[in-house]
């Protein structure tokens, strides 16, 4: 669990909080569930105009209204197209090793089998994924293997990753549907970020479906790799991340409960920030480069780019609501009787280290 690591001594949080390679630090000090089965595709949200009046909103709010909303659906259409691809994924896909043992597997009646099936989900992906202005996923599939795929996921915008690029690796086995999908997160800084309880910085990721965490196990005749993305996006990348952890849920109306429900997600908003939107930016801003700064993410470096040109105004303020937020929680920690050094040290460092980021993260957006 995160929460054994951290608090124990000054510096104990250097294992979840760390500046992004290449960052110069100013100063900084130097240094990181259940899942149901039948969940909602994703948020929608919705904004329609008023009709000016003593009681309704301005003439003025009623444009910027109308021209949000219009927004939100060039977005939907603009996306809509990128959202399912064929691509080579082979190469550089984390089950590469596994995909390639598999290919001489027997064929007959159950390869025959099994390929409809898969063939079949993937029909459903094309048309079915979440998208909205709030949260969305894509998904790419290899050109000559039906049975490798590589998952964009974007959070929703109430929670501490919104806006941010999480990918996964994604293999069917031999034995699907049988047996469930194989699935590997790849934002993880190298291995070096834990951006939840139930995803692993070694990239595991705790879910009942794929038979990695306790609760309704996956059905071969029910379950699907959308179920598998949509519990992801719904059920993990959620508001309060903290209370992913067994038992902590308990903490959730008691006040000790809330404050660390808060710290742990002002760490998981520097994380998004500093290893997922940054890396994403710079990606997209280096259009020719080989070198990926985020993994995966070179398969939908064009998903991305039109992502942060349509919500570059809503990721500034995000940065501005975000450093504010963090900054608060640094002031609470110093100024709360029985906080020990060591978490005020904590909570500091976070607003440090999102001071240093933010003005490459700015600029990147003024220029995508």
């Amino acid at each position: 669990m995160w929460q054994s690591n951290v608090g124990k001594a000054p510096g104990a949080l250097d294992v979840f909080l760390q500046l992004p390679d290449g960052t110069e630090d100013g100063g900084a000090a130097q240094g990181c569930s259940g899942d149901g089965t039948n969940v909602p595709l994703a948020k929608q949200g919705h904004c329609g105009a008023g009709t000016a009046g003593v009681d309704g909103p301005s003439s003025a709010a009623a444009d910027a209204l109308n021209t949000h909303a219009a927004q939100r659906s060039e977005y939907v259409s603009v996306m809509r197209p990128l959202q399912f691809r064929e691509v080579s994924l082979l190469n550089d896909h984390y089950f590469r090793r596994d995909a390639e043992s598999s290919s001489s597997s027997a064929g007959g009646d159950v390869m025959r089998r099994r390929l409809k099936r898969i063939t079949g989900e993937i029909s459903g992906l094309a048309t079915g994924l979440p998208l909205d202005w709030e949260a969305s996923a894509f998904v790419a599939v290899d050109d000559n293997r039906v049975d490798v795929l590589r998952a964009l996921v974007i959070p929703a915008s109430d929670t501490p990753y919104a806006n941010g690029a999480f990918i996964f690796d994604i293999y069917l086995p031999p034995e699907y549907p049988n047996l469930p999908p194989k699935v590997q997160f790849l934002t993880t800084a190298g291995g070096r970020v834990r951006f939840n309880p139930n995803l692993y910085n070694d990239g595991k990721v705790c879910l009942s479906l794929l038979g990695t965490w306790a609760g309704p196990s996956w059905d071969p005749a029910m379950s699907t790799i959308l179920q598998v993305l949509v519990s992801i996006q719904s059920m993990i990348l959620v508001s309060d991340p903290y209370y992913n952890e067994p038992g902590w849920e308990s903490q959730a109306n008691t006040a000790k409960g809330r404050q660390a429900a808060g710290d742990y997600a002002n760490i998981q908003r520097y994380n998004t920030l500093a290893f997922s939107i940054l890396p994403a930016l710079e990606m997209v801003a280096q259009p020719e480069s080989k070198n990926c700064p985020l993994s995966g993410g070179s398969t939908f470096r064009d998903v991305l780019a039109q992502h942060f040109r349509f919500k570059r105004a809503e990721l500034l303020r995000q940065c501005d609501e975000w450093m504010a937020e963090i900054t608060a929680s640094a002031n609470r920690a110093k100024q709360t009787p029985g906080h020990s050094d060591p978490q005020e040290s904590s909570q500091e460092k976070i607003r440090k280290y999102t001071e240093v980021i933010l003005p490459r993260i700015k600029s990147l957006l003024q220029n995508v």
